[in-house]
């Protein structure tokens, strides 16, 4: 299934981080918090384990979001990087791993965020210490799914890398301001053809089949 060109980046190609579709879970990916993986599709939610953020328990694997210090530390921000970016987390989950790039290549990634929140509960990455916020659940729409109330997709295409590097990158969602009601964002990883700048959905079927972990 073909996607979009990528018109930003006409010379670009695309950064290809290990176990780009999450098979078999996370061996090359750093997780922190709640953080699962269902037929492909990375599943990062703030809710707690005793679901009291939520009407109904929206925490998949058993294990709490991170505090912000921690995850602060685990996506690469220095202590306050989330206040000094705009950004009041509470707790939040992440995934992170390191990888190769060269000079002109992009990375891409598409995304579902899912929320109970009604104000300001956000999806985020880093790249190399710096903050990037996704989407916020004052953007979301009505439209209930995975048992949220309100949701949103969208890709995310990096800027073509200027050198050959190594970096880090951290995908994650966090509760802001307080911590009640939990959002969550699925992350799907997707890769070029091989004969041009147009990328293909990579477990797409898994995408859109995916279930819910109970």
């Amino acid at each position: 299934m073909k996607a979009k060109l990528l018109l930003p980046a006409l010379m670009a190609t695309l950064a290809t981080a290990a176990n780009a579709a999450f098979v078999n879970h996370y061996p090359t990916w750093s997780t922190t918090g709640d953080a699962t993986v269902v037929d492909n599709v990375s599943f990062l939610t703030s809710a707690f384990s005793d679901g009291t953020d939520d009407l109904t328990n929206q925490n998949n694997s058993g294990v709490n979001p991170t505090q912000t210090f921690d995850l602060e530390t685990f996506v690469g921000l220095p202590s306050g990087g989330f206040i000094a970016a705009g950004a009041d987390v509470a707790e939040g989950s992440a995934m992170k791993q390191t990888f190769n790039v060269l000079a002109g290549e992009i990375f891409t990634f598409s995304w579902q965020f899912l929320t109970n929140d009604t104000s300001s509960d956000l999806a985020f990455i880093v790249l190399d210490g710096v903050f990037t916020e996704l989407v916020n659940s004052s953007t979301a729409v009505p439209a209930a799914s995975y048992g949220y109330a309100s949701a949103l997709s969208g890709t995310y295409t990096s800027a073509a890398f200027a050198n050959d590097a190594t970096v880090t990158l951290a995908i994650g969602v966090a509760d802001t301001g307080d911590s009640s009601s939990s959002s969550a964002l699925r992350v799907l990883t997707v890769v070029p053809e091989p004969s041009a700048f147009v990328m293909l959905g990579l477990g797409l079927a898994g995408w859109a089949g995916a279930r819910r972990r109970k």
